[in-house]
């Protein structure tokens, strides 16, 4: 039986690394994003694969809660920074339970509640749309 040359230290370190990797790219987008000086805002914002599961971003500076609609039911964002970025994970895109695009949110703003379509899951800018999509678009299609 062959003697596997990974030690589990190098294994850990590896997944660390790359843990550490994700961490950093979530910091510096959204540093960018409290700054408005980030070059692409879809690439952060909105729904996006992350390894076998899916993450959903909004930024909203003046919201104090922030819903999304999941098939008939309302859940609730957790706000992740002070400034007003509102996170949620573990979202499918397939199946009866699945999160629709656009993303349908619920913001509250003090006593003031309202309903509407967030820009970044519109189906063209999402991680989710096939690049040869996005290049028949650009051909003027």
């Amino acid at each position: 039986m062959a003697k596997s040359t990974t030690t589990p230290s190098k294994t850990n370190a590896k997944a660390k690394s790359k843990s550490s990797e994700k961490s950093t790219h979530i910091a510096d987008g959204l540093r960018l994003i409290l700054k408005a000086k980030h070059h692409d805002p879809f690439s952060f914002l909105g729904l996006h694969a992350v390894g076998d599961t899916y993450v959903y971003r909004t930024f909203l500076p003046g919201a104090s809660e922030v819903s999304l609609k999941v098939d008939s039911k309302w859940i609730k964002l957790e706000k992740t920074h002070a400034d007003g970025l509102f996170e949620a994970t573990g979202f499918e895109t397939t199946g009866t339970t699945a999160l629709k695009t656009p993303c349908l949110l619920k913001i509250s703003v003090g006593e003031s509640a309202y309903e509407t379509h967030d820009p970044y899951t519109c189906l063209l800018y999402t991680s989710l749309c096939p690049p040869a999509y996005l290049a028949y678009l650009g051909k003027g299609a």
